[in-house]
């Protein structure tokens, strides 16, 4: 056989051995998942990433990167589900991703939101809470944004800074310092000021209870927080529960049977930023007002709770300084995984339905 056919059947050989490669590749960004692990990331890294638990139990790290080509090049302030897609709230570069839910890739991205926190969608619309800087004279806003195009379409300025962001029978709710604002979704006016009536608190994140019933968590570095529940007709506070501990973030869950609210305390004014600082996730149960221990731990940042299980997803993040340790429990608090190693700042957890 002469040079000349050698060389054009290794030259063969090699253009077969990459379509395979790349045909192998874009399979592998196929994913057949049940938990997507929102990596928040460290703030001056800008390191977020997303990790998987997959339907055969199996993590799969730095997903983005592989399924995009490129790094995210961000932190994930905080994600949620639309339709089949992704939207991740990313600050450092102040964007807001997109992404499909089978193969995460990167559907459209959305800029001129400053600081993006969290969002909440209608059928249409996406709103986001947003913050220009986090100095002490910094204003926050509301973004209205069209999912279809991703065109702003309003931008609602708020006297406080903003926080988490619910939709709730035609209206937006969000938590802002001591006042949660409802604003209407026919004419983007804010038709609702309700004070808290707590200025050491901040009002953090709200949740859809029962027969037109709203939850909003009032947290602060130095003080007990607080756990409300406001009439959504009325557009009044009609309890309050005291919540030792409560963690700053203030995230809370409704159980899928609604009977109890999930939340995480820490003995640290600066929660999980502190590596070996105590954290514990407890629930209140709404009909006997009182309160559970169900996971001790360390290191907790944030979790969710499983919408048909119960079982409770969360993360020892080792102060964003290193990879975090995920961990899932059944809802007694029973340990399921313990400790498998996911990205860094690992605090968001969301389920494919």
């Amino acid at each position: 056989m002469n040079n000349s056919k050698i060389s054009l059947i290794l030259l063969w050989l090699a253009l077969f051995t990459l379509g395979c490669n790349k045909e192998e590749q874009e399979l592998q960004t196929t994913y057949d998942y049940s938990c997507l692990i929102i990596n928040q990331g460290n703030f001056s890294e800008a390191n977020g990433e997303l990790s998987l638990l997959g339907a055969n139990g199996e993590i799969k790290n730095q997903v983005y990167q592989t399924s995009n080509q490129w790094a995210l090049a961000s932190i994930i302030e905080s994600a949620i589900g639309y339709k089949n897609h992704w939207i991740l709230f990313c600050s450092n570069e102040d964007k807001i991703e997109i992404i499909d839910q089978q193969e995460l890739k990167l559907q459209k991205s959305i800029t001129g939101v400053p600081i993006p926190r969290y969002g909440a969608t209608t059928e249409d619309m996406l709103y986001v809470t947003s913050v220009e800087d986090w100095t002490d004279n910094s204003s926050g806003k509301v973004y209205k944004i069209n999912l279809q195009n991703g065109e702003i379409l309003n931008k609602m300025s708020l006297g406080n800074l903003p926080e988490g962001i619910l939709y709730f029978e035609d209206n937006i709710w969000i938590a802002a310092d001591d006042t949660i604002y409802v604003i209407s979704e026919e004419n983007d006016q804010i038709i609702k000021k309700i004070p808290t009536e707590r200025k050491l608190l901040s009002a953090k994140h709200l949740i859809a209870g029962e027969n037109g019933m709203v939850w909003c968590s009032l947290s602060s570095h130095k003080e007990d927080g607080e756990l409300i529940l406001i009439d959504g007709d009325k557009m009044t506070i009609v309890q309050r529960n005291k919540i030792p501990h409560l963690s700053y973030e203030g995230h809370i869950v409704l159980s899928p049977n609604k009977e109890n609210i999930y939340y995480l305390t820490s003995n640290s004014t600066i929660g999980a930023q502190n590596a070996d600082g105590e954290t514990k996730i407890c629930k209140w149960n709404i009909s006997a007002q009182t309160s559970q221990i169900v996971i001790d731990g360390v290191g907790f940042y944030g979790f969710n709770i499983h919408p048909k299980t119960e079982d409770i997803y969360t993360a020892n993040v080792n102060g964003f300084i290193t990879n975090s340790l995920f961990y899932q429990y059944d809802k007694n608090g029973k340990i399921i995984r313990n400790g498998d190693l996911v990205g860094v700042g690992a605090c968001r957890f969301l389920f494919r339905h």
